[in-house]
């Protein structure tokens, strides 16, 4: 018998128990399935007949389940807070990336001295040229991306209704293509330089570049999670 706790598994999940409780539940019923099958397999002819039997003694999933539905906090927070978790928290894990990417850049500008005396303050390498824009893409057109996956993910896991990660989604690759990171190095010592964030919500209907970003980012994140919900709620209704 394959896999009998599976339709507990997924009971769990649905019902927003931690991932890690869940697994943690499920493992445990398993050793203890596989030391009992291993007793009652003596008094049994087949292997199989023994494995019913412990599972019958262990008890069906309505108990099973109970045993962890009653406890609340088991629950991942994931399922009590499901806009937060899915809707603000990307969008500001997005924006601290961004910060830090940006106080990373200064720091490292000011620690090549531009700006200040010409004399004694150089320019920085054509390498670190390509790596400031490097981070302001990454930022711009990955993160989101990168963001978005997760989202999936963690929804996939923990078999969370479509409507949150769905507006997540959405929500991260709006605030994606609205925001910019741009990184001019000072071509001359002494010369300005500039690192700028900017955020304009405008863009959307004025560029069509934003849009374009808001569609990519849709493509790569939404439409694949999409598809696979798809697939496994066939598979389940099979």
């Amino acid at each position: 018998m394959s896999k009998p706790f599976e339709e507990l598994r997924e009971r769990l999940l649905r019902a927003g128990v931690a991932p890690r409780h869940v697994c943690r539940y499920i493992t445990e019923l398993e050793e203890h399935l596989t030391d009992l099958t291993s007793k009652l397999d003596w008094d049994t002819d087949t292997r199989a007949q023994a494995e019913r039997l412990a599972l019958a003694r262990i008890g069906n999933t309505d108990v099973l389940a109970e045993v962890m539905l009653e406890r609340p906090e088991f629950r991942s927070w994931a399922a009590r807070l499901p806009w937060l978790a899915f809707v603000v928290v990307p969008p500001v894990i997005l924006a601290a990336c961004v910060t830090a990417t940006v106080l990373i850049l200064i720091l490292a500008v000011r620690s090549f001295g531009l700006g200040g005396n010409p004399d004694v303050h150089l320019v920085p390498p054509g390498w670190f040229a390509v790596l400031g824009q490097g981070a302001g893409a990454f930022n711009t057109y990955v993160l989101p991306v990168l963001l978005g996956w997760a989202i999936a993910i963690s929804a996939a896991r923990q078999r969370t209704r479509l409507l949150w990660p769905i507006v997540g989604m959405i929500a991260i690759a709006l605030v994606g293509s609205i925001t910019s990171l741009e990184v001019v190095l000072p071509a001359l010592p002494g010369a300005g330089g500039r690192i700028a964030v900017g955020v304009d919500p405008h863009a959307l209907v004025s560029n069509v570049t934003p849009m374009l970003e808001l569609l990519a980012s849709l493509t790569l994140t939404l439409v694949p999670y999409l598809v696979w919900s798809a697939g496994a709620t066939r598979a389940l209704d099979f």
